[in-house]
This record gives C-alpha cells, structure tokens and sequence, in this order.
C-alpha cells in the first residue's frame, strides 16, 4: 500500500519545490494594500505651487513601489502606496526648487506639507536691436537669452624643474616641481530654471528681456541670415544695451564639377561619393558620380573641404582551385574595386570650378579564410555563430555566419587580424593572427565557451596597474595606482599560450559593431563535422584503440550494480 502511493508522493513534493520560491513573493504582490497619502506644495509667501512633481518610495522589506503625481490649481497631490517606510521628493522645474521628507506608510497619509523658496525678483535688464552688416533692422530674427555657463581659474604660478634624481609617478600634490592655482571660481549664479521665452522682432528689429544677474548669451536668427551668439554680463537693477548684428548668407552658386576616374587605368569611377563641406557658412552637400565619372554640386562660395571615397559593394564569385583547395567551401563573393580616400581643400568662387580626382586603388582581397566556431567541450563546431575580423593594417571589418557544420568563409588581404566570435548561449572570444603574404588560403579555428555573461559590480576591482619608485627592491610595489578602467568594462584573463583548448580571452555576448570599412564579405564554410588540423589538437572523436574513460568505466559497474541488486530483491 505504501509503494503504490510512493510515485504520488514524489510527484507532490516536486510540485510543491517547483512553486514554493514563488509563493511568498506572489501572496505579498496581490495582498498588498495601497493607502493614500496626500499632502500639498505651497511657497513660502503661502501661495500653492501648480505643476511641482511629487514622487515617493517605500519598502517593508520584502516588498517596494512607488508613486508619482503632479500638484493641481491648489498645490495638491495625491499617491497610493503600500505600508512601508521611505521618502516623498518635490521638485518644481520652474524655479529649480525641491524638498523632500522621510515617510512611514501604515494606513491612509494626509497633511503632508512642502514649502518651496520663492526665487529673487528679476532686475537685470538687456535690450538692443537686431541688425544686418548695413546697419538696418532685421525684422522677423528670433533672439533667445540664455544662460552662459563656464567655470576659471587663476594662471598656474610656473612650476620649477624637479631634481635629476626624483622619479615622479602617480599625482603630484604640492611642493617642489608642482604648478599651482587657485580654486576654480564659477561664475554662473543660481540658476532658477526659467529662460525668457523667445522673442520675435518687429519692423524697428528691437528686442528686450528680463531677467538674472550673471552671465548670459544671446542668440538671434534670421531667414536668409547666418545665426549670430554674443556674451553679455547682467547686473542686478542695471540695464545693458546690446545689438546682434547678422551676416547675410550669400547664395549658393558655387558649382563644383569634374571627374572621379581611377588613378592606375584612368577608367571612370561610377558610383563614387563626393562630399562638400563650406567650413565659412557650416554648409554641407554631396553627391555621387554618374556612368561617366562625372559629378556636380553646388554649395557656397568660399573656403570648401571635399572628400571623395569609393567601395563597391558588389560582389563576383570567386572560383575555387579545385587542385589546391583542401578545404572544400561555397564561393565567396568578391567585392569590387575599393580606393583610398581622397581629400582636398580649396576656395570655390562663385560660378564653375572644375576638379579632377583621381583615386587610389586598395589591393584587391585574395586569401580566403576560412575556419570553424568551435565549442571545446564538446569538440564541434558551433552553427549559426557570427565572426568578425578586423584587419589591423587596413583598418577593415569583414564578418560572416557559421553554417551547419560551423564553419564559415571570408575573402581577406594578407595582415594582422584580430578576430570576434560570438553565438547565443556561448560566453564570446577574441584571437589575434597572421596572415602571411603570397598565401591563397587561411584556416583560423576559434573557439567559444558555453555558459551566459553575469555583470557583477565592480567593488573588489583591482585599482590599477602596479607602480614602482626608483631606489625600491624589485617587485616590491608601491600604492600609486593609475585610474579604474572605463564604467562597464570587464577583466579578463588573458590568454596563455601553455593554456589547454578553450581558454578565451575578452568575453562578449553581444555582437561587435563593425566601425571601419566593410571591405569584404563571408558566408557558411560549406566544410564537413568539424575536425582539428593537423596541428595537434583532438579530434571531434577518441582515436580508436584508445582506453575507455574513467567516468565511463564508472557509470556502466555502478549501472550493473543496482540492476543485480534490483533482480536480487525480486
């Protein structure tokens, strides 16, 4: 009787493990009651502030929310919060005022008060007119005054040279050899949040606002006109006269027009990108060459930067030496013909200005590299994995997608080359290699480990690098530290050359973002199950005559065990 309800009992307790972590956390987020808390935000001349923003935070523990909720015509707010102790913040944009207070929720809340400091009168006054290069008034300009930030310090006193025989490491902080200067001053004032609105001028071009003592900057644009910012300094109950004076934008008859043709055959470039930046005016414009070569764009006239770049994306497969090929793939396509960029600085006048560019061809990519993703544990090849490749000396990207087999194939130039890969549920890896010249084929295996990226906090992070002092015994450190490495970034160990198969270096899930030229394309190896080279590595299986494992020896006599045992009871 005992045994036949044993099967149920089992089933009960892996129910009752599987949703027992769930429980209490569900029970205290569905019966957890919400109170109100209610309160007002007023100056404190008295009057209610509408528009402030209330916000609140409250835990017991085991359970936390928040609230928020803006003040009315009365300066009333309103939030449901659960029981808990926290806090309830205000903030009023308008006058860059808060308050705040802690709170304890054991039922419903009212009577909370927050008072808000009225900002200072406004007494500082600037006016003038907006003008064009003659003098007359621009009507129609839009000025804008806001304020101007920045923060001085008084000249450094110079610093005298350090002793021949001091070793300086770390910061400097006084003394001999140390420049010196006063604390920073910063010269903006209270900032109350409430820039003048806009003002539009009339057919007389005048303009005036109201506001703070400080520093302050006006801004006025006009249709037609170039946009014009002058510094003013306010004081308080003075009055500051200052005109902004715009300069009429010329039209843009500047044509740029000529030719983009290949520096080595003189053959016309189709396709290529001609960029015009007029650094005078800010003005930018581009365009592309037609069959011909030929290109034409206007901008303004003055001083001008042109760039031009070409990188044909289409591709022409690339046939495979069936008598040298020993690993057997896909064609790749091949890109078409990739220049150098060519820039140029030159004073366009108004009317044509003719230029003839003629750009560098990049040595085309001839090796194919080819390789598979592989998971060291399991000794296979990784499907659907992504590989990146960065060509160190061209400064190029190139990446690709691993098949079924996990394998995959890029067309590359001879080089240095770091590269990525990366797969869903695998912790990503990073190798560097060479490519020699005059090779026709590379094989690059790398390898990705499984297992998910946890991103702990950096509080037990080493400092940085170790420093040493002259006169101090060898490998005795100092406390000197250099600064912690950028926020978000890990450590990682690097890799040995001693250590075994699967050892990564930087470890990534996420995908490599390519930033350079995508000068070459890839796809799936098309290879068999993976195998290692020739190099030494294992094989995907145990060569045969090899002994049986240990775990394996193990599991098949404790297996016979408890089937003897099993027939012994019967």
């Amino acid at each position: 009787m005992r045994a036949a309800h044993f099967p149920l009992a089992i089933v009960l307790v892996l129910l009752v493990s599987a949703f027992a972590p769930t429980l209490p956390h569900a029970w205290a987020a569905s019966s957890t009651e919400r109170y109100t808390v209610e309160g007002a935000v007023l100056s404190d001349a008295g009057a209610p502030i509408e528009g402030a923003s209330v916000s609140a935070y409250v835990s017991d523990g085991t359970f936390s929310a928040n609230d928020q909720a803006t003040t009315d015509a009365h300066g009333a707010f309103s939030l449901l919060l659960p029981a808990g102790e926290g806090s309830v913040s205000v903030f009023y944009a308008k006058w860059r005022a808060s308050d705040g207070q802690p709170i304890k929720v054991g039922g419903n809340v009212s009577g909370l008060a927050f008072t808000l400091k009225t900002p200072p009168p406004k007494t500082a006054i600037v006016s003038g007119r907006v003008l064009d290069a003659s003098g007359a008034p621009v009507e129609g300009a839009t000025v804008r005054l806001t304020q101007y930030c920045c923060v001085v310090y008084d000249a450094p006193t110079p610093a005298s040279p350090p002793p021949s025989d001091v070793v300086q490491s770390g910061s400097a902080s006084g003394g001999s050899g140390t420049a010196s200067s006063s604390v920073a001053r910063p010269i903006m004032p209270v900032y109350y949040g409430d820039d003048p609105d806009p003002v539009v001028t009339g057919a007389d071009g005048a303009f005036t606002f109201t506001t703070y003592a400080g520093p302050h900057q006006l801004t006025a644009d006009a249709k037609g006109f170039a946009e014009t910012t002058e510094r003013v300094t306010l004081a308080e109950n003075e009055t500051v006269k200052q005109d902004v004076t715009l300069e009429k934008v010329p039209p843009a008859d500047a044509a740029l027009e000529g030719k983009v043709v290949d520096a080595s055959t003189g053959k016309p470039i189709e396709g290529a990108q001609v960029y015009l930046y007029n650094a005078a005016w800010g003005r930018s414009n581009w365009t592309t060459t037609d069959a011909t070569g030929a290109f034409r764009a206007l901008t303004l006239p003055g001083w001008t930067q042109v760039t031009v770049s070409a990188d044909a994306n289409r591709g022409v497969p690339i046939a495979m030496d069936d008598a040298t090929a020993k690993i057997r793939a896909p064609d790749a396509p091949i890109p078409g013909a990739s220049y150098y960029q060519y820039a140029h600085v030159l004073t366009l006048a108004s009317g044509a200005n003719a230029l003839t560019v003629k750009l560098e061809p990049k040595p085309q990519p001839g090796v194919v590299l080819v390789g598979y993703v592989v998971d060291p544990v399991s000794k296979t090849g990784v499907p659907n994995a992504y590989v990146n490749v960065w060509n160190q000396d061209a400064g190029e990207w190139g990446g690709a997608q691993t098949d079924d087999s996990g394998s995959y194939k890029l067309l590359v130039r001879a080089g240095h080359y770091t590269i990525n890969a990366y797969a869903d549920g695998y912790l990503g890896s990073q190798e560097s290699f060479v490519i020699p010249d005059g090779e026709a084929q590379h094989r690059m295996d790398v390898q990705v480990l499984k297992g998910q990226t946890r991103y702990s906090p950096c509080d037990d992070c080493y400092p940085g690098p170790i420093m040493y002092e002259k006169g101090m015994a060898a490998g005795a450190p100092t406390s000197a530290v250099a600064p912690a490495p950028p926020a978000g970034a890990e450590s990682a160990p690097a890799r040995d050359a001693s250590a075994p198969a699967g050892a990564t270096s930087t470890a990534s899930n996420a995908p490599q973002t390519p930033t350079g030229v995508q000068a070459y394309s890839g796809s799936g190896g098309g290879l068999g199950p993976y195998h290692a080279d020739a190099a030494g590595a294992q094989t995907q299986a145990p060569a045969p005559g090899k002994a049986v494992p240990a775990p394996a020896v193990v599991l098949v006599v404790g297996t016979l065990a408890l089937l003897a045992l099993a027939l012994r009871r019967r």
